[in-house]
C-alpha cells in the first residue's frame, strides 16, 4: 500500500463478524488502519457514497437486503471505492454474480485469515488505482483529441472506416459525428482522387507514421479544400487503428498564390510606372531601376546599375549627401525637391519620395520629373501676377465670386462703387448688397449659367451703397470651371453706370417735358385759333349789331336832314346824329382796348392794370383793388404784356366762375423778379381736379397763363381749395435777356 492509514468500511449486520474482521486487520496493519462499521444496508450504501474509504468489505447477508444488491446500487451511483464481497459459503454462482455486479474480490468468511484479507485489500486498492490512472489517461488523450484545432480522424487501417472524429473535423467538413461514423476516409476524397488515395494507403499500410502530403478533401456541401495530412498508428489496439490529422492549407495555398500574383503585379507596376523608380542598397548604389528611371537618368539599365544618386547631382548639392543619406536611413523616409544633372549635361527638376528598408538592405525612391510642371507653374504664376495686377488696378469693379454668391476677392474699384471696405465685402455676398427688385433676375441668370445653359451673362442692376443710396451698375459675369467641369467661381466685371442712368433719366424727363410742351403748344395753338375765331365773331357781332346799326341810323338821319324844312326839327336830327357818332366812337374805342389797350404802350403796366381793374369792377360790381409798388423797376415790354394778359385772364375767370365779392391785384418786384398776385374770396376749386383737366388738355385758361410765363422764364403758382378762394401768383425774371 502506498499511503497509511488505510481507511476501511465494514458493512455487516453481525457485530461479532465485524469484531472478528477488525481483529484480523489489526494483526496485519497495527495502527496503520482505521475501520468503520455499518450495520445495515442503508447505512452501508450511504457511507460508501461519501467516498471517504479506500476499500469496503460488504457482507452477503444484510437483513432484508443482500450485499450483491448493495454493490450494484453503489456502482450505479458512480462509486469508485473497491468493494469486496464476504459470504459464509463458497458458491461459484455467487462469485460470478459478485464479479458482474462490480465487486473487486469475493472471500469466504470461514477461509479468511489475516494474510488473505490483507492481500485481497491490497490487490483491490491497487486495481482501482490502476483503473483510475487509465481513465485519467484516456480522458487526457480524449481531451487532447477533441481540443486539437485541426481535423483529426481515427479509422480502421483495413476498411478505412472512420471510428472517431474531433469537433474541428465536424466544423470544417460539415458532417455530424453520426454521419462521419458511416463514412470511410475514401468518401472524403473527390471521385477522381480515390484511386490514387487507395494506392497510397496500400503502399503505407505497414508504415507506423508518415507525412501523406497535401490532398484534396471534399466537404459535405461538395466544396473542395486543400489538406496537409499526417498519419500515425494507434498503439495498444487489437486491430491497427490509424489516427489521421489533417491541416487545412487552402487559405495558405491561396495566400501563396496571391503572393506570387502580387509579386508579378508589383513587378508589372514597377516596370510600367510612369515615374522613375529605383532601388538602392545601404551604400546608395542602384540595384534595380524601371524603364522610366532609365529614361530620366539618360542611361540604359546595365549602365545605371551600380551608380548612385551622387553621380547625378550638382557638386554644390552633393557635398552634404552623406549626411542626408544617414538621416534618411535613420528616419526611414525622405521627400523633397532636387535637381538632377544627366551625363549629357541637361538639368531636370525632380521631386524625390524615398522609403527606407522596404526590404533588408534595400531602399526605394520614386523620382517624379517636374521640369515641365515647374515651367508651366512659373508661366501660370506670371499670368496670375498679370491678372492680379490688372484685377487690382482696373478702373471698373472686379470680383471673384463663389457659386453661392460669397465674395472671394474684390478690387479697390468695387469697394469705391459700393462704399464698403474689402473686409466688409469678403464677409458678405452679392445678394446682400443687391436691390431686392433686381435680385431675382440676377439669380435666375446665375442659375442658368451654373446649369450650363450659358457661359456668361450681362445685366444692369442696382447695388445698395453702404450709405443707403442706389448705385446703378452694368454687371458682366463669366463662369470658371474646375478640371472636372465643376463650377469653381465666377468672375464679375462691375461698371458704375449711375451717371449714365442719371443722364438717361434727365433725357427721359426732358423728353416727357418736350412731349408735354408739344401737347400744350398744340392746345394753345388750337386755343389761339379758337380765340381768334371767337374774337372775329365778337368783332363781327359788334360791328354788325352795334356799329352797323348805328351807321345805318346815322345814314337815315343824314338823309332826313336835307329833306326836313323845319330848322328846329333839323337841329333835333343833327343832335341825334352827334349822339350816335359819340356812341360809335365809344364802341370803337372799347373794341380797340379789348384787342390791346393803348395805354399799356403809352403809359406802362401799372396804369393799364389800374384801368382794367376799375373797368372790371364797374362792369361786374365786384369790389376790386390794385396795389402796386411806387418805385417799380423798369420792366421789359414782353414781360409787361404777359403780366397784363395773365391779370386779364385771371380777372376774367374771377368774374365768370368765382362768385367773389372782392378781388385783390398786387404788383411788385423782389430779388430781380416781377411778382403779380391775383386773389379773390370766391368759391375756390380743387387743384387736383384742375391738374387732371390739364393732363387731358382742358383748362386752357390756366394752361395759357403757364405758357406765357414759361416763355419768359417765369412760372405760375396756384393755391386754391373749395370755399377758400383762389390765389394766382406769376413770377417773371427782370434780368433775363
Amino acid at each position: 500500500m502506498d499511503s497509511f492509514p488505510i481507511r476501511v468500511l465494514c458493512v455487516d449486520d453481525n457485530e461479532q463478524d465485524f469484531v472478528l474482521t477488525r481483529t484480523l486487520l489489526d494483526r496485519v496493519y497495527n495502527d496503520r488502519l482505521t475501520i468503520d462499521w455499518a450495520s445495515t444496508y442503508d447505512e452501508g450504501l450511504c457511507a460508501i457514497g461519501t467516498g471517504r474509504y479506500d476499500v469496503a468489505l460488504v457482507d452477503f447477508r444484510l437483513g432484508p437486503g443482500d450485499g450483491l444488491e448493495l454493490i450494484r446500487a453503489a456502482v450505479r451511483a458512480g462509486c469508485e471505492t473497491p468493494l469486496i464481497l464476504l459470504t459464509g459459503q463458497a458458491d461459484r454462482a455467487t462469485d460470478l454474480a459478485a464479479t458482474e455486479a462490480g465487486a473487486a474480490d469475493y472471500l469466504v468468511k470461514d477461509c479468511i485469515d489475516a494474510a488473505l484479507l490483507e492481500r485481497s485489500i491490497r490487490y483491490a486498492v491497487r486495481q482501482k488505482q490502476a483503473e483510475r490512472e487509465l481513465r485519467r489517461s484516456e480522458e487526457h488523450y480524449r481531451q487532447l483529441f477533441e481540443s486539437v484545432p485541426h481535423p483529426m480522424f481515427a479509422c480502421d487501417n483495413v476498411t478505412l472506416a472512420i471510428v472517431a472524429v474531433n469537433p474541428a473535423a465536424v466544423r470544417l467538413y460539415g458532417y455530424t459525428r453520426e454521419e462521419f461514423l458511416r463514412l470511410t476516409m475514401a468518401d472524403l476524397r473527390p471521385p477522381e482522387d480515390v484511386s490514387a488515395f487507395l494506392k497510397r494507403v496500400e503502399a503505407t499500410s505497414h508504415v507506423p507514421r508518415f507525412d501523406a502530403g497535401c490532398w484534396r478533401h471534399r466537404r459535405k456541401d461538395g466544396s473542395l479544400v486543400e489538406m496537409e495530412v499526417v498519419v500515425n498508428d494507434l498503439e495498444g489496439s487489437s486491430r491497427v487503428t490509424r489516427v489521421v490529422m489533417a491541416r487545412d492549407v487552402t487559405e495558405h495555398r491561396r495566400a501563396a498564390d496571391a503572393v506570387r500574383r502580387s509579386e508579378q503585379q508589383l513587378r508589372a507596376v514597377f516596370d510600367g510606372a510612369l515615374d522613375a523608380m529605383v532601388i538602392a542598397d545601404d551604400e546608395g548604389r542602384f540595384t534595380d531601376a524601371n524603364p522610366a528611371a532609365c529614361t530620366l537618368f539618360g542611361l540604359p539599365l546595365e549602365e545605371l546599375l551600380g551608380l548612385g544618386i551622387a553621380d547625378f547631382m550638382a557638386p554644390e548639392e552633393a557635398r552634404d549627401l552623406d549626411q542626408h543619406w544617414r538621416n534618411f536611413l535613420a528616419e526611414g523616409r525622405f521627400q523633397g525637391p532636387s535637381r538632377l544633372v544627366r551625363r549629357d549635361g541637361t538639368v531636370r527638376d525632380i521631386e524625390n519620395s524615398a522609403t527606407a528598408h522596404i526590404l533588408p538592405g534595400r531602399h526605394l525612391s520614386v523620382v517624379h520629373d517636374v521640369t515641365e510642371r515647374n515651367r508651366m507653374e512659373e508661366a501660370l504664376r506670371e499670368s496670375e501676377e498679370r491678372f492680379r495686377g490688372a484685377f487690382a488696378a482696373a478702373a471698373a469693379g472686379m470680383a471673384i465670386v463663389a457659386p453661392d454668391g460669397r465674395f472671394l476677392e474684390v478690387n479697390r474699384s468695387l469697394c469705391e462703387i459700393t462704399g464698403y471696405s474689402e473686409d466688409e465685402l469678403l464677409a458678405t455676398n452679392f445678394q446682400a448688397i443687391t436691390h431686392p427688385d433686381d435680385l431675382e433676375s440676377d439669380l435666375a441668370l446665375l442659375r442658368r449659367m451654373l446649369g450650363g445653359e450659358m457661359r456668361s451673362y450681362q445685366l444692369e442692376k442696382r447695388y445698395i451703397h453702404k450709405q443707403g443710396h442706389l448705385v446703378w451698375v452694368k454687371l458682366s459675369v463669366s463662369l470658371v470651371h474646375g478640371p472636372h467641369g465643376e463650377p469653381l467661381h465666377e468672375v464679375a466685371l462691375i461698371e458704375d453706370i449711375t451717371p449714365r442712368k442719371k443722364a438717361e433719366a434727365r433725357q427721359a424727363r426732358l423728353l416727357r417735358q418736350v412731349k408735354g410742351a408739344r401737347r400744350r403748344l398744340a392746345a394753345l395753338s388750337q386755343r389761339l385759333i379758337d380765340a381768334q375765331e371767337a374774337e372775329r365773331r365778337h368783332l363781327a357781332r359788334e360791328l354788325h349789331d352795334e356799329v352797323g346799326q348805328s351807321l345805318t341810323l346815322l345814314k337815315l338821319i343824314v338823309q332826313s336832314v336835307s329833306a326836313v324844312p323845319d330848322p328846329v326839327e333839323r337841329a333835333t336830327l343833327a343832335d341825334d346824329g352827334r349822339q350816335i357818332v359819340d356812341r360809335l366812337i365809344s364802341q370803337v374805342r372799347d373794341l380797340s382796348l379789348d384787342l390791346r389797350p393803348s395805354m399799356l404802350d403809352d403809359f406802362g403796366l401799372v396804369p393799364a392794370l389800374r384801368w382794367y381793374v376799375n373797368r372790371c369792377a364797374q362792369r361786374t360790381g365786384i369790389i376790386a383793388r390794385l396795389s402796386a409798388e411806387a418805385t417799380l423797376a423798369p420792366t421789359p415790354a414782353a414781360v409787361e404784356t404777359a403780366c397784363f394778359r395773365i391779370a386779364q385772364e385771371a380777372l376774367t375767370n374771377v368774374c365768370r366762375y368765382a362768385s367773389a365779392q372782392h378781388v385783390w391785384v398786387d404788383l411788385g418786384s423782389h430779388e430781380g423778379e416781377l411778382c403779380l398776385t391775383v386773389r379773390d374770396d370766391g368759391v375756390g376749386f380743387d387743384t387736383a381736379t384742375i391738374r387732371d383737366r390739364k393732363a387731358r388738355g382742358t383748362g386752357l385758361g390756366l394752361l395759357g397763363m403757364r405758357e406765357r410765363a414759361a416763355l419768359l422764364g417765369g412760372c405760375i403758382e396756384i393755391a386754391s381749395s373749395p370755399g377758400a378762394g383762389t390765389s394766382i401768383r406769376a413770377l417773371f425774371p427782370l434780368n433775363r435777356s
